[in-house]
């Protein structure tokens, strides 16, 4: 549902980095790791150098490099 609620608050304001980050935290949730890396990427657009995206992002990275999808 997570997920799900996130994808529809990007599709409603696809610029706020937020939802990208919402959906990305699903996205890892779910063991999606490359998805979530994708989300983080998206958000980091809209705050660059963001440091709890960075952490997020590098956090999905590094699980995805243990256990990829």
């Amino acid at each position: 549902a997570a997920l799900s609620d996130a994808e529809r608050c990007v599709a409603l304001e696809p610029k706020w980095a937020k939802g990208h980050t919402r959906k990305a935290a699903s996205l890892h949730g779910l063991k999606r790791y490359l998805g979530a890396v994708q989300a983080y990427e998206e958000a980091l657009v809209y705050e660059p150098g963001a440091e709890a995206l960075l952490l997020g992002r590098r956090q999905s990275s590094f699980s995805l490099a243990i256990e990829p999808e």
